[in-house]
């Protein structure tokens, strides 16, 4: 049986996992009162069933390889693509490649260090504007959706455990 990782939604109805290429979200600048557009590819984090009744959508950014090493040329040092592909770098979720028409593009990883919650009204306009989007199927996107609850109840402790 065959599990495909994506679909072409056509629709205008959002979902997690939905991906959202060129995206513009209004950031802050630091240590500024400024606002600047930036462009991002993100996946959609929200869980469909609060989607209806949001006012905000809640994004993180895509990166692909060559994105991610052009910030941090160690990055992928020391086997750490290996450890990624086990979803064993915490923070960092990677999807597969897509090879459906129009939407080609090679693996890529969602970052959840960077959360974006951004107003539903504008994330609506952009798939309205763009017509149609990728959608992360199941069971890929549950995985993601568990990966990004684990980032978040990661529990630090004040000393590591000794055992003798």
């Amino acid at each position: 049986m065959e599990y495909p990782w994506y679909e072409i939604v056509t629709d205008r109805t959002l979902q997690q996992g939905d991906i959202l290429e060129d995206f513009i979200i209004n950031v802050a600048i630091p240590k500024s009162t400024e606002i600047e557009p930036q462009i991002y590819n993100v996946i959609v984090m929200s869980q469909s069933c609060d989607i209806a009744e949001a006012k905000y959508i809640i994004l993180c950014p895509i990166w692909t390889r060559q994105e991610i090493e052009k910030d941090d040329p160690d990055f992928f040092k020391a086997g750490k693509v290996g450890h990624l592909k086990n979803y064993r770098i915490v923070g960092w979720h990677p999807i597969n490649k897509c090879e459906l028409a129009g939407f080609e593009h090679p693996w890529r990883v969602v970052q959840f260090w960077r959360i974006l919650e951004v107003i539903k009204d504008e994330v609506e306009a952009h798939i309205n504007s763009v017509g149609k989007h990728l959608r992360l199927l199941s069971p890929y996107r549950e995985n993601l959706s568990q990966d990004f609850a684990r980032f978040f109840m990661r529990v630090g402790l004040p000393k590591p455990l000794e055992l003798s």
